[in-house]
């Protein structure tokens, strides 16, 4: 992958972190209101969507190198495609914000960004 593809897709990242990190649990630490919350992940689930094939497919950008490393040394590179349900789940609404408050500063995974996609779809 060339340096200026590699560095515009770094770009995207972080642009898409600072998204999230601003605009869905800026908005839940200043409301509190876990139906806003729920709202506002509605409202930038393509910005989540995005954000996961990023971590998917880009996340080792100057990868090629150290994924042939570590394959010789035994590792594998999976992807986590655990779904919501499978990680944290959503008992009831005081783990749901639990949760939320846990993952507030942490949420640069596959399995918490899956995790809030799916908390869209579920039943509080």
């Amino acid at each position: 992958m060339k340096r200026k593809t590699s560095n515009r897709l770094k770009r995207q990242k972080a642009t898409y972190k600072d998204i999230i990190a601003n605009k869905i649990f800026d908005d839940y630490f200043y409301n509190g209101d876990l139906d806003k919350t729920i709202a506002s992940i509605k409202k930038y689930k393509p910005v989540l969507e995005k954000f996961l094939f990023c971590l998917k497919n880009h996340d080792n950008l100057h990868g090629r190198h150290w994924k042939r490393l570590y394959k010789r040394r035994g590792y594998n590179f999976k992807t986590d495609d655990r779904r919501g349900w499978e990680t944290y789940g959503y008992e009831s609404k005081e783990t749901v914000e639990d949760t939320l408050r846990y993952i507030s500063d942490r949420f640069s995974s596959e399995f918490r960004i899956q995790w809030m996609i799916d908390l869209t779809n579920a039943k509080l």
